[in-house]
């Protein structure tokens, strides 16, 4: 399914106008690869990460897993460290991080989410 015609349906002088796309239609379209899916998880378990602990989410368009602080600086090459939000909540950052050539070519981005520091 080709992503460009996820705007058809918004212009009045095509075919498509009105069709709206599906949940599993746009799932579909915007899903990484098998490729990539297989690259992503790949470097988790190799890494150290158990299958059990990663997951795909329901739109498909992430791999998302928890890990540890000392594992997510081991496989980001980061140190991260606690600061406490301008909302007084104590967060988990860092500076920098970084992924294997691989991974940059397939990945768009790394969101660190749930990122609360515990104390």
């Amino acid at each position: 399914m080709s992503v460009g015609c996820s705007f058809s349906s918004s212009d009045p002088a095509s075919p498509n106008y009105s069709k709206h796309w599906t949940f599993d239609q746009v799932t579909e379209a915007f899903a990484p690869s098998n490729e990539t899916l297989v690259a992503v998880t790949t470097w988790l378990y190799q890494a150290g990460i158990a299958p059990e602990r990663v997951k795909q989410s329901i739109n498909k368009g992430w791999v998302v897993f928890l890990a540890h602080a000392w594992e997510a600086e081991s496989l980001f090459y980061a140190e991260f460290y606690a600061y406490e939000h301008v909302n007084g909540k104590l967060l988990v950052g860092c500076d920098e991080y970084h992924v294997p050539k691989n991974i940059r070519e397939v990945c768009v981005r790394v969101d660190l989410a749930n990122s609360e520091a515990k104390t």
